[in-house]
């Protein structure tokens, strides 16, 4: 079973959290369990490098993290980021075995800082 990552409160009370919530029932889905210990940028990091999908990396740097640390609006707008979630929720793996392998990642930067991932 999927760990799930803590959350910062244990009833989602923001759009932001509720999607984060959604995200992390379409990877249950789909992947092979991270860690619980595990932050939003390593899980987005993980799938990035072990499947090519880059879109857990863009809800995270330029959605999640802007509101949640930055209390601002990053990039994404709820609209475009409940899309994003959509996709996950409806496209299956593209193999049969959709376990996660960490290779080196692509380092994204931070919307609000500009700095760049886990530095």
């Amino acid at each position: 079973m999927f760990k799930r990552v803590r959350a910062h409160q244990s009833n989602p009370t923001t759009t932001f959290e509720v999607l984060w919530r959604r995200l992390l029932t379409a990877l249950e889905q789909r992947y092979d369990p991270f860690d619980e210990s595990m932050t939003p940028a390593e899980i987005a990091l993980e799938v990035a490098a072990s499947v090519g999908d880059r879109r857990v990396s863009q809800f995270v740097w330029d959605y999640y993290y802007p509101r949640l640390y930055g209390q601002t609006n990053g990039l994404l707008s709820d609209s475009v980021a409940e899309r994003l979630i959509v996709s996950l929720e409806k496209r299956k793996p593209a193999g049969a075995d959709a376990s996660l392998t960490v290779s080196t990642p692509v380092l994204p930067h931070c919307s609000v800082c500009g700095r760049t991932a886990l530095t």
